[in-house]
Formats: structure tokens, sequence, C-alpha cells
């Protein structure tokens, strides 16, 4: 673990000039010399600055006896500091195989947990994307960080106090824009927050001070992490009130996040975020809601979608039971739910005779009439979803036990053939909006 500032090191003859980062400028050739002098000044031996470079190059402006004045080995090594100076010869790059050696290259020299810096003033022919190819890769596989990304922009000089002055672009937050779509990707297509989660602990620690823009984004997505907990969780049923509810109530949690995502937007200033964003809000609008059943087929199809194939079967079977409620005029918070609805609808859907019942003597004449009332489709297809989710939630320990693929097979098709039925009968969606707790 280490800082390695990386760059290429082309043939041209460089002209002297200024180049400035920030407030700090150097009189060179060579970027180099700059970046190293703004950025490496306290590193130590364990560091190093790699300058990649072709055997012309090399020749032309790393060690050239003819012209002292490109010799960037001696000019780097003279500064005195502590960090190592190396050298690492790579070909021109003229083909595929000889790009897939300058990869190979490029991620020997970088190890397990390395903090770079990379310098792209100089990179040639298809070298930055290159470049930024084997950075994602080591950030992957070699747990690297990118802590900065610069180009010495000399056709962009112009002239301060007499002198030639070429401003020196950080491009940092390309990288860390990338970094976000991936993160946001993984959330909206897998349901997946711990990029995210790790970009608001880790890199927007830093700039929380004073920053309101990074606290609002820090606590929207503290928010979205309570909202994919709440999914996760499968906390289904709705409880009045947000702020105080939001771990407790996917609904709860929505609304909060919903908050906290209209303030990073009114305050954003990385307008290539908004794109981003945008898809966070249209992924999760179907949880725009405080009805039960609206909120359990969200779950479902999000569960769905993104292979959360446990909390697809809790969500679905949970949701059948509410349309039952709803249907039958029970109330769906009530111990009614669980003492007779499901009994009723297990009793139904066995096709269990009457001296067979096992069920809770108070409730027996409800039950009694709902199992008359009740759907013989409904019921087999609710014990279908019931056999299969018990058998996930029981480990396989069970008498009916299922191969893996069969629980994502199953899942779509009973929740196509429970969608199917409430088109064909109704789906008390919109009768008992926002039910009590």
């Amino acid at each position: 673990m280490a800082k390695k500032f990386m760059s290429f090191l082309g043939a041209s003859k460089y002209a002297e000039c200024y180049y400035k980062l920030d407030e700090m400028a150097t009189k060179t050739r060579f970027i180099q010399e700059h970046l190293i002098r703004v950025c490496c000044q306290d590193w130590s031996e364990q560091d190093a600055a790699i300058i990649f470079t072709t055997d012309y190059a090399a020749d032309c402006n790393w060690c050239n006896p003819g012209e002292p004045e490109r010799n960037l080995a001696d000019l780097l090594n003279g500064l005195g500091y502590k960090l190592q100076i190396k050298k690492v010869e790579i070909p021109d790059g003229k083909n595929k195989e000889e790009i897939w050696q300058i990869f190979d290259l490029m991620l020997s020299n970088i190890d397990d947990g390395d903090e770079i810096i990379f310098d792209i003033t100089h990179s040639f022919r298809s070298i930055p994307v290159l470049a930024m190819v084997v950075l994602n890769y080591a950030k992957v596989v070699k747990n690297a960080r990118i802590a900065g990304i610069y180009y010495g922009a000399y056709e962009a000089r112009n002239i301060e106090s007499g002198q030639e002055v070429a401003p020196v672009f950080d491009l940092t937050d390309l990288d860390e824009l990338l970094e976000w779509s991936q993160a946001i990707n993984a959330f909206v297509r897998y349901g997946n927050i711990n990029h995210l989660n790790s970009l608001a602990m880790n890199d927007l620690r830093p700039k929380l001070t004073g920053d309101i823009e990074a606290g609002n984004m820090k606590n929207f997505i503290g928010a979205l992490l309570d909202f994919n907990n709440s999914i996760l969780t499968c906390r289904g049923k709705y409880l009045a009130g947000y702020t105080d509810k939001r771990q407790k109530s996917i609904a709860g949690a929505y609304k909060n996040m919903k908050q906290k995502l209209q303030r990073v937007r009114e305050n954003n200033t990385i307008k290539a975020l908004t794109p981003l964003l945008a898809d966070i809000e249209k992924s999760t609008s179907k949880f725009d809601t405080t009805d039960n059943l609206k909120i359990g087929l969200a779950q479902i199809e999000w569960c769905i979608e993104k292979d959360l194939i446990q909390q697809a079967y809790t969500a679905l079977d949970e949701t059948m039971i509410t349309y039952a409620c709803r249907r039958y005029n029970y109330e769906e918070t009530s111990k009614e739910r669980e003492k007779v609805v499901t009994v009723a609808l297990v009793l139904k859907g066995n096709k269990k005779p009457k001296s067979e019942w096992r069920v809770d003597q108070q409730y027996l004449e409800k039950i009694e009439e709902l199992v008359e009332k009740l759907d013989e489709e409904y019921a087999r297809l609710y014990n279908e979803v019931k056999t299969m989710r018990n058998d996930l939630n029981h480990f396989g320990f069970t008498n009916d036990h299922y191969d893996s693929i069969d629980f994502i097979k199953e899942i779509r098709r009973l929740y196509e053939r429970f969608r199917s039925y409430l088109e064909r009968n109704g789906n008390y969606q919109d009768t008992a909006e926002g039910q009590g707790e």
C-alpha cells in the first residue's frame, strides 16, 4: 500500500512554460515536474513516481546526453524528494497485442491498496482510454483508490505578467462521476446500496465541513439506505408518519428518502448527476403510496426485478392476505388477518374437512363463514405461494423441499397469476388508502 504518481512521457521537444495548478506554478518543460512538486513533496520512500515511456521517447526526453534540458530523469532525481523515481518501458501501442502489454505493465505497477495520481497530459493514441480502464480495473482487483487525475493544457496557455502560463486541469471529478454512476446503477438494477453507501461514508466525509451539498447528499444516501433496508426486511405495513417510522415502514422510508432527494436536486452543482438521480426517483416511484396493497405489489415487482427471491415470496404471501382481507371486508391490520383470513385461505386451499380443523375456537364462526365465501382458485394459488415461502423460511427443512432454481422460476409465474386474478376480479387498490397503524 503506497502512493503512486503515474504519467506517460512522449518524444516531443516540449517547450518551457509555467504550468499552474491552483495557485502554485512551476516553470518547466515537463508537466511531471510540476505535478510532483505540487502533489508529492511529502511522500515517503515507499511511494513512487512511475513514468511510462517507449524506448524512443526515453532517448528523447528521459535521458538525452545531447540535450541536457530534456533529461527528465535528472530533473526529477534532482528535486531531492524521498519518493522513488521509476521508468517503465512500454511498447508503442500500435496494435492490440501491444495495447494489452501496456495494460499488463500498468497493472503490475499497482499494488493492493495503492493511492494513485494520474497525469494524462502526454498520453498518446488510445492511452487515455486504456488508462481509465486500468485504473477502474485496479479499483476492483487491487482495491486501489484514485486520488487525482490531471491534464496540463499547454495549448490553453495565456500570458500572465509577461510569462506563458498553461493551466493544469483537475479531472478527478470525472472519475468520481463514474463511481457515482456505477453505484446508482447497482442500486437501480440490482437493489444493491453498498457502493452508494461507501461513497457517502468515504468520499463525502472529507467534504462535509461547511459543504451543504455534500451534507444533503450524505443525508439522502442515509435515507436511501433506510428505504433499501426496509425492503430487504419486508417492512410492508403502512405506518402513519415517516420521519420516525422510516426504519419500520417501506412507505415511511420512501417518503423520507424522497424528501432528502429533493434537497439534493435543489442544490446539485454536478449536472451530470441529475439524470442519475432521476433514475432513482423513477425506479422507486411505485412506492409513493400509503396503501398496503399497492405497497405490497410494488415490493413484489421490485424484488422480482432484482432477484431478491426470498423477499419476493414474503411480500407475495402477505399481499395476497391483504387482498383477501380487503375483498371480504376484514381489517387488514387486526388480529383477524392471521386468526381468520390466513387460516381460512389455508383450509380452503387444502380442502381440509372440518373434522380436521385445528383453529382458535373464538374465531371458528368467522373462519367457517370465510371458507364458504373464498374463491377456491385464489385459495389454491395462495397455498402454492405459502408452501414455497415456508420452504425458503425454514431453510429447506420441510417435507416439500424445492430445488433452488424452482424458486426463481416460480416467483414470476405465481405473481403473474396473482395479477391476472386481480384484473379479473377487481384489484381493490383504492378502497383502503392509508389504513391505520
